[in-house]
């Protein structure tokens, strides 16, 4: 018994070390596995503020195209669009407003629904976003107002099935919200009707070739008239990057009156002489072969 007491008691202090080490280790472990669980937790606090923070700061929608590279302003007629978009009065009546800006194709319609977009009152009128969609004559509606949800739908989950959820949720993304819609090239009324969604403090722009169109949706319309020749100049030589002069100036203006003072047809002249660096009397001639070919083409296309 003594021999077995002795042998018991000289494996004590071992086990005791063996004992309290493991402890130690235990100990440390547990530890290390306090700190990697206080570090995640920290993690993901700071994550969960970060994105609080993103959502709150987050931009509002912004999809106008951007300005061409030789615009210029046209203040007269964008000053009375301009203040009837952000006149909150004219939206008492609790109805969505819509503004219609007609005029002939490539009169400059689009630049200007572009360039009030662009404008920093027309930003604060609407600080929940501005949208822009393209129509053309036939345009896929659902595809469009998908986009738009998109646009507007922070958490981008909701997947409409048809256009008639699409429009319901529109619907809702747009209640108590400052939103500036804009359809760009709208050919029917009955194309617009879908994006007609929101209430008083949004507004619509449409631009459109047809008056009719205007007419039929109850939109303020706002006619384009074609460029000045003072205006006309400037814009060609905003695209050029000089002031016209002299002999320059007279075929300038020759040009911008074979084109009839429109906007993007003007702008296409002179990039074509800035790109080719022509002189000013063989573009005329140049442009004036191309519309006698095309004048005798029409009879043909009838």
């Amino acid at each position: 018994m003594n021999n077995q007491d002795n042998q018991k008691e000289k494996l004590n202090p071992s086990d005791n070390l063996t004992h309290s080490s493991t402890q130690q280790v235990v100990a440390k472990e547990g530890s290390s596995i306090s700190n990697v669980i206080q570090t995640q937790n920290l993690y993901f606090n700071n994550l969960n503020i970060d994105l609080a923070q993103k959502s709150q700061n987050a931009l509002p929608p912004f999809e106008a195209p951007p300005l061409p590279q030789c615009f210029i302003e046209r203040p007269n007629i964008t000053n009375d669009l301009k203040s009837k978009l952000i006149n909150r009065e004219l939206n008492s009546q609790g109805v969505l407003a819509i503004s219609a800006i007609y005029g002939l194709g490539g009169i400059g319609k689009s630049t200007i629904a572009a360039s009030l977009a662009y404008d920093n009152q027309i930003k604060n009128s609407f600080p929940d976003g501005i949208l822009w969609a393209s129509l053309g004559q036939e345009p896929d509606l659902f595809s469009l107002l998908r986009g738009r949800i998109q646009a507007l739908d922070e958490d981008k989950t909701f997947i409409p099935i048809n256009i008639e959820t699409a429009l319901s949720h529109f619907r809702t993304l747009l209640q108590n919200k400052k939103v500036l819609l804009i359809l760009d090239d709208v050919w029917d009324s009955l194309h617009v009707q879908p994006f007609m969604a929101g209430n008083n403090s949004c507004q619509m722009l449409i631009t459109t070739r047809r008056n009719t169109v205007a007419a039929e949706i109850g939109a303020h319309t706002y006619e384009i008239e074609i460029m000045s020749k003072e205006e006309s100049l400037n814009l060609i030589s905003t695209c050029i990057e000089y002031i016209l002069d002299g002999d320059e100036k007279e075929e300038a203006s020759k040009i911008a009156k074979l084109l009839g003072y429109l906007a993007l047809a003007l702008q296409m002249a002179a990039t074509r002489k800035l790109r080719g660096a022509i002189e000013w009397t063989k573009l005329r001639v140049m442009l004036e072969d191309e519309i006698n070919r095309l004048s005798a083409l029409e009879p043909l296309a009838t």
